[in-house]
């Protein structure tokens, strides 16, 4: 039996989301210079809508944590714990 080949040659991110239900392209908006009724007014719009939004450049504005999301904050927000993991076909908690 002759082996299958398989190519992604030719395709493209609009064929692929045209081709299923499943996904959809998400827009981005780059905020680093929006003042805060402008981001709002686009989170509003967005949820209205239920398409997501891909907020570009929120580390740059004024008065971000540059901590934040640090593997220290991380430590100092869940200490030493180890994740829980749940099998899908179960509620047993491993």
């Amino acid at each position: 039996m002759r082996p299958v080949s398989v190519s992604t040659r030719g395709w493209t991110l609009e064929d692929i989301l045209a081709r299923s239900d499943n996904f959809c392209a998400v827009p981005s908006k780059n905020v680093e210079h929006l003042a805060a009724d402008e981001i709002q007014i686009l989170i509003r719009d967005f949820e209205e809508s239920g398409i997501p939004l891909l907020m570009q450049n929120w580390h740059k504005r004024p008065g971000w944590n540059p901590n934040l999301f640090s593997p220290s904050w991380l430590y100092d927000e869940e200490g030493d714990s180890s994740p829980s993991i749940y099998p899908i076909c179960s509620s047993f908690q491993v």
